[in-house]
């Protein structure tokens, strides 16, 4: 059986399949990117948890395991991530587990979890860990779980799909015969299921025709940068990079300055609303490079980083239940909640008053820090201090 894959320290190569979008448009972006911490976030982790208990469910399908192996499998997954396997992980992994069993078409069929792909004949160092892979009888199937629920993601053209698929194909097909792929997303938290084939023959030669000289250029770390929509596909160059900057403000003067919103012909709003997103994107990444300068001690003359807008919450909601409902004061509990929880502090003082909830529960008040928020200069605000915690109010 195949070893079990650490899904929060997966290996991933400088030109990625889940990347490959990025770097097959700009080459150039590969090298760039690796100059930037690749830092993870709470739906980062969120993924590793769901891919985990997805992958207990699938091994438990494929294996026929009993009921008290998936428990004992389960319940060690509880307490390694502390209570953080959620209810809807677990239908989400069982729905796909039976997706899996689904394109399974015989007992002479070979299923493969959480493989390690290996699509270096076309791209230098290349590899990715596919969630699913299926041999059968003259097709092989690739199934990527994917449990965010941003966009839809389409498995048509697909490069990330289309690389795993080449890399099985590189590792199983020297023992089997092939001559179809089936490429499947399974994204169960926004019902998307996305599936295309095509033939080995029309894979093999986009390899050559595409991959193979994008790869090369990007790899080399002399390829040129090429901006647009595939930017907002997680470049961490966005905020640096003069082509985008480039390709952004030149779009921005020529629809937006030198035409009236009003005299805006159709196929002007449609481009202008497509672009939309890339804008607001680079925006941001400007924004949050100006930040990191200033609190890395790069000052940018006529800018200063201060403390945005701060959040309320209370310290004890225990607390604050019992004082509030205690004789003399003696507010109903009903009238606390909203509906299920403990009225935010904001709509408790638009219930009792801002006096009242001072003075009985104002020191259970807690303040958070507001996140880095670019201003100008001349803001009277105090510059931002990033060794600031929460505090509770006096």
């Amino acid at each position: 059986m195949p070893k079990k894959i650490n899904h929060a320290a997966r290996a991933h190569a400088l030109l990625s399949a889940s990347g490959a979008e990025l770097w097959l448009h700009c080459p150039a972006s590969a090298v760039a990117n690796e100059q930037y911490p690749n830092e993870g976030n709470e739906y980062t982790q969120e993924g590793t948890i769901a891919h985990e208990v997805a992958q207990v469910y699938a091994e438990a399908a494929r294996d026929k395991s009993g009921h008290s192996e998936l428990d004992a499998a389960l319940k060690a997954l509880r307490a390694k991530w502390d209570g953080a396997v959620t209810g809807e992980m677990l239908e989400c992994a069982e729905a796909y587990a039976a997706y899996i069993q689904e394109h399974v078409s015989g007992k002479d069929d070979t299923v493969l979890l959480e493989q390690r792909l290996d699509f270096s004949p076309w791209v230098p160092q290349g590899f990715g860990t596919g969630d699913c892979v299926i041999i059968s009888a003259g097709t092989i199937t690739v199934i990527d779980y994917k449990y965010g629920q941003g966009v839809a993601v389409d498995s048509k053209d697909n490069p990330q799909m289309m690389l795993y698929a080449l890399g099985a194909i590189n590792d199983y097909g020297c023992i089997y015969e092939f001559d179809t792929v089936r490429m499947s997303i399974y994204q169960p938290r926004i019902n998307n299921i996305s599936e295309a084939v095509m033939s080995v023959a029309d894979l093999l030669a986009w390899a050559d025709g595409v991959v193979v000289p994008a790869a090369k250029a990007a790899f080399s770390g002399e390829a040129e940068y090429h901006a647009g929509a595939w930017c907002r596909k997680f470049c961490r160059h966005a905020g640096r990079c003069p082509t985008l900057a480039a390709y952004c403000s030149d779009f921005v003067e020529t629809h937006g300055l030198r035409v009236p919103v009003p005299h805006l012909t159709d196929d002007q709003y449609l481009e202008i609303v497509q672009m939309e997103p890339l804008i607001k994107m680079w925006l941001d990444r400007i924004t949050r490079t100006a930040i990191d300068r200033i609190l890395g001690g790069e000052p940018i003359p006529g800018l200063k980083v201060v403390e945005g807008r701060s959040l309320r919450k209370w310290a004890d909601e225990d607390k604050v239940l019992d004082v509030l409902t205690t004789e003399p004061i003696g507010v109903s509990a009903e009238a606390l909640y909203e509906p299920a929880t403990l009225k935010s502090v904001a709509a408790m003082e638009k219930a009792l008053g801002k006096k009242k909830v001072a003075e009985l529960v104002g020191d259970l008040i807690e303040k958070t820090p507001g996140k880095p928020t670019l201003t100008t200069a001349n803001d009277k605000r105090p510059d931002y201090d990033p060794g600031a915690d929460f505090k509770v109010l006096d």
